[in-house]
């Protein structure tokens, strides 16, 4: 129906994208409660109307009971692949949309958010066939304003201006990389 009305905007569901029943080798990275939810990115995705997939990542509210960073961090980690397998199966490009992580300790931020940019980067400049085309990091920085208890005040060490400083290049970057991959298919 959305594409009777506009037929020259690009089309995606939006959701987390938490797998269902429908789906049972991707069940290991869909939290508990999710699965009661019955979305299904599968399902969802492959519908003729969608053009490209997207996803959410919260990692730390969706597993409540794990206080342990590196699981968490590996969780997103894991999420992702995921994600980006089952786009390659159904032929369309992924983007990692809204996502975050609320901590307060702001090393865990930096850590979080590196990783995750790093991951996307290397996903798309070591496979040029990867469905994973980047992310929306507006949603990230603008959106979700767990990062801005990253922000170091006047009364910081340097140190962690310089982390956050690493954060924001690499992001300037990763625009940069999809602005240029957009223009060069096109």
């Amino acid at each position: 129906y959305i594409k009777t009305l506009d037929s020259r905007h690009l089309v995606t569901v939006g959701d987390e994208g938490f797998f269902d029943a429908s789906s049972p080798a991707y069940e290991y990275c869909t939290p508990k409660y999710a699965k009661k939810l019955g979305t299904d990115f599968i399902v969802n995705g492959s519908h003729k109307g969608i053009d490209f997939l997207s996803l959410h990542m919260y990692p730390n509210q969706w597993l409540p009971k794990t206080d342990c960073f590196q699981d968490m961090l590996q969780f997103a980690r894991v999420y992702i692949d995921a994600h980006t397998t089952a786009a390659k199966q159904m032929g369309k490009p992924l983007v990692l949309a809204e996502f975050g992580f609320s901590s307060s300790r702001p090393i865990h931020k930096y850590e979080y958010f590196t990783s995750i940019f790093q991951q996307i980067y290397w996903n798309i400049m070591g496979d040029k066939d990867s469905p994973l085309h980047g992310s929306m990091f507006g949603c990230c920085v603008l959106h979700n304003t767990q990062i801005t208890g990253v922000m170091p005040s006047t009364r910081q060490n340097n140190s962690a201006k310089e982390k956050i400083r690493t954060i924001y290049q690499l992001l300037l970057r990763l625009l940069f990389l999809q602005n240029y991959l957009i223009s060069w298919q096109n």
